[in-house]
């Protein structure tokens, strides 16, 4: 079941472009604590991070984590940011560089394996959307990044927002904090 899962989501996923541009400011800047007053609090930790001194200690233990918490989920050649997620539906949010200031999104789930070779198991909560996440920037700074995609769960009949800028399209909003 769950290989069935990972092959559909790998073959449903947006497939980044060659040579993507780079973000607006470097990913190292990217990354912190971000808020929603519906979602909550989340900090986006920055894997493979050559300054990830810069990184809070609970982002160190985040990264340090991943490799056996999430079997599989990371690809370590994409700008990756990853962030507990504590949700019913899932454990993870991760947010993998797509190109310039838009970002793939998976919900990822851990859960403890009980096998002697495994420890944990992972895999996407995919519902047949592609989500991304998208940065908006005032004054050279980060003020914060909207999902789209259907995350919102808002069901049948309801429409997207629209507008020019990220802040005004996005399903759910999360503040730079």
């Amino acid at each position: 079941m769950k290989k069935k899962v990972l092959q559909k989501y790998t073959r449903e996923s947006r497939p980044r472009p060659i040579n993507p541009p780079s973000a607006s400011l470097p990913f190292s800047e990217l990354g912190g604590s971000y808020g929603n007053r519906g979602y909550g609090a989340l900090e986006l930790c920055l894997l493979d991070d050559p300054s990830a001194t810069s990184q809070s200690a609970s982002c160190a233990q985040v990264v340090a984590d991943a490799p056996e918490t999430l079997p599989g989920a990371i690809n370590g050649s994409v700008p990756t940011f990853l962030a507990k997620w504590e949700k019913a539906w899932s454990t993870h949010i991760k947010l993998e560089h797509f190109a310039g200031d838009l970002f793939n999104v998976t919900e990822l789930e851990s859960r403890v394996a009980n096998t002697r070779d495994v420890k944990y198991w992972a895999a996407p909560v995919h519902e047949g959307n592609i989500v991304t996440a998208e940065f908006a920037f005032k004054d050279g700074r980060v003020v914060g990044f909207g999902l789209v995609g259907g995350i919102w769960g808002a069901g049948d009949g309801a429409k997207s927002p629209t507008g020019a800028s990220i802040v005004e399209r996005a399903e759910v909003w999360f503040d730079k904090t």
